[in-house]
């Protein structure tokens, strides 16, 4: 069936200042990456992939055909699939799995947004609609159009209010750290202004 369009997506990775830094990324391994990898028909017309819902309603693979071509990608069994061909998965495996048999029979081919690697327990992929208006995320202060932000000690950059504008629709909530936007680490707030700004992809995830 028809699918409709989703958007684009943030993944957000949080900390505090620059002074953090080297102490962050010597954990960057603890935190998943955001790939996009593109798996062709074989047989017929099959794509070699089962999927389940993982921990935290996540769409996970937990299965992948050895003579698939998914089989030598970046993929590996866990792997948390975030869209696919442009529209989110929306913690649905009947719509995953619709979604991947019905792109790999009309269009040959599927391509998907996957998180690969450890998501810490009580975590969450927040997928926004991306803009061409990144003048939306310039500025010099606290607060990216309406999202307010808070450099705490530790290496956390936290969400302190939520107002009118690009993340209002999320489910963003006070009180929410962010770790990573687009796959991208965020030291802190200018980070992740250069992060939304550069994001690219249709969809950007929201950690």
């Amino acid at each position: 069936r028809p699918f409709g369009s989703d958007g684009l997506s943030l993944l957000l990775r949080c900390s505090s200042t620059a002074n953090h830094k080297l102490t962050m990324a010597n954990q960057s391994s603890s935190y998943p990456t955001i790939v996009e990898i593109e798996v062709k028909q074989f047989g017929d017309a099959q794509h070699g992939l089962k999927v389940k819902r993982g921990e935290d309603r996540a769409i996970t693979i937990y299965h992948i055909d050895p003579e698939s071509q998914a089989a030598s990608s970046e993929l590996v069994e866990g792997s948390e699939i975030l869209s696919i061909n442009g529209h989110l998965a929306k913690n649905s495996v009947t719509r995953c799995e619709e979604m991947l048999d019905f792109f790999t029979s009309k269009l040959g081919k599927v391509i998907m947004l996957v998180s690969v690697g450890y998501r810490p327990r009580g975590t969450t992929f927040v997928m926004a609609k991306n803009t061409t208006t990144k003048g939306i995320f310039d500025g010099v202060d606290s607060c990216i159009d309406g999202l307010k932000l808070q450099e705490e000690r530790g290496g956390r950059v936290r969400i302190v209010g939520v107002g009118s504008g690009f993340f209002s629709s999320l489910k963003l909530n006070k009180g929410d750290d962010i770790w990573t936007i687009d796959g991208k680490e965020v030291y802190c707030i200018d980070d992740a202004r250069m992060a939304l700004k550069g994001a690219t992809g249709k969809h950007i995830p929201i950690l």
